[in-house]
């Protein structure tokens, strides 16, 4: 068996641009799914403290699910409008994430930590270490927790804003299966 004739440019051309979107989609879909089941369980968790920062990013993440999901839909089936949403959902999820984490950045204080070092497991571990490295990890906590929030908030910042510019760019792959190129 011989291989099948190559396509003519503009069919290639045309085919890498229908699996760019198609991959885009499938991107689409998984993340609509990931921010959907965490936002939702961590919906479930923050239930009792409605007014709390952690209810609040819970429902930013489960809309923010919903509309990647519309939109993925949407890529799918060639809508040139999809890329510019998807892009603007993705900077709204890491805005979104980068408040909560400075917020929580600010928030967290010693006696929140204090609660969270008195339980029993946590508790156990401590009792085990030599007590003045207890004590200088203790001084350096609310830092350390403070940095590890900034961190987060800034790398999903980053890495929904990359996020956004690869849906931005399938914008031209559509252009080409809509003979605009």
């Amino acid at each position: 068996m011989s291989a099948p004739p190559p396509l003519p440019a503009a069919d290639a051309v045309r085919a890498a641009a229908a699996r760019a979107v198609a991959r885009a989609a499938g991107v689409a879909k998984v993340s609509s799914l990931t921010m959907l089941v965490l936002g939702g369980l961590s919906l479930l968790v923050s239930l009792p403290r409605p007014l709390s920062a952690g209810f609040a990013i819970s429902v930013a993440v489960v809309i923010n699910g919903c509309i990647e999901r519309r939109f993925g839909r949407r890529l799918a089936a060639y809508d040139p409008v999809a890329p510019s949403r998807l892009a603007l959902n993705q900077i709204a999820l890491g805005l979104e994430v980068l408040a909560y984490a400075a917020w929580q950045a600010r928030a967290i204080g010693p006696e929140q930590l204090d609660a969270v070092l008195r339980r029993p497991l946590v508790a156990q571990v401590l009792a085990a270490l030599d007590p003045e490295v207890v004590r200088q990890m203790l001084e350096q906590l609310p830092a350390a927790v403070g940095v590890v929030y900034w961190i987060v908030g800034a790398g999903t910042l980053l890495g929904c804003a990359a996020t956004a510019v690869y849906y931005f760019s399938r914008s031209r792959a559509l252009r080409v299966l809509g003979g605009q190129l």
